[in-house]
């Protein structure tokens, strides 16, 4: 009688059946890059470094990048393993369409002959520019003074937001809301008159002078106008800031 190995028989058919699996995989992998392959040994493969190269050479040439020393250009790595034939013309190389032109992007490098082929290559394009900072962390209600500022170069913003530089609209300013340490410091950012504060308003002429109190509705910072209300008559009015919760408001004379 001859014995079977049943536990023996199931391992060996299931090392087939992987084996098979792989095989099936790198025939698969095969036809999808049948057409960078073709044809390539090791004098007419596409240089990746060439490639790179010629991606951020474009980016850097580009209006935003062009002699601007402000803006950095990082093109991302491509897969070493990567075999292209090598192109017989200057690669053409363009911004896939819908791509942003600035911060994270991404950079089409296509050849036609010998092989026609195309990659898609990450990028990032950064500017920067000199903005006023916060040394510290700074709360509402504190007035800012040199020793809480600097100069920084900074990664621009994408929005809409402009940081402030006039550095004379920040001095002796409020934080609207806190601040943490290298926050930037925008238009918005302050407050030297500020919504809920009792204020000083000066109205005045070539002929007389007058000061009343009121209350501010609205934030702003040195040279633009808030809303004031009076705080005898109620009424409303607009006023340029001068100062720390001061304000004046021109009074034309008449003969």
């Amino acid at each position: 009688m001859k014995l079977i190995n049943n536990s023996n028989s199931t391992v060996c058919i299931k090392k087939g059946l992987i084996i098979k699996q792989l095989i099936s995989t790198l025939y698969f992998c095969l036809l999808i890059f049948i057409p960078f392959m073709t044809n390539a040994t090791s004098s007419n493969i596409q240089s990746i470094e060439e490639i790179q190269n010629a991606a951020k050479k474009f980016l850097e040439e580009m209006p935003l990048a062009a002699d601007n020393p402000n803006v950095e250009i990082e093109v991302g790595a491509i897969d070493s393993r990567l075999r292209l034939v090598k192109c017989e013309q200057p690669l053409d190389i363009f911004l896939p369409q819908g791509v942003r032109h600035r911060g994270k992007t991404s950079v089409a490098v296509h050849c036609q002959s010998p092989v026609a082929w195309k990659i898609i290559i990450p990028a990032t394009i950064t500017q920067y520019q000199m903005a006023w900072v916060v040394t510290h962390r700074v709360s509402p209600g504190e007035l800012l003074t040199m020793q809480d500022i600097q100069l920084q170069k900074v990664k621009t913003p994408h929005h809409q937001r402009q940081p402030l530089l006039n550095k004379d609209k920040i001095l002796s300013a409020n934080p609207r809301r806190m601040m943490r340490k290298g926050s930037i410091i925008y238009q918005d950012s302050l407050c030297l008159v500020c919504r809920g504060e009792t204020v000083s308003v000066s109205a005045d002429n070539e002929f007389f002078s007058i000061s009343v109190e009121g209350v501010a509705l609205s934030d702003a910072i040195l040279g633009e106008t808030a809303q004031i209300r009076n705080a005898k008559s109620m009424q409303t009015f607009s006023a340029q800031v001068t100062g720390k919760n001061q304000l004046s408001v021109n009074i034309t004379g008449s003969n």
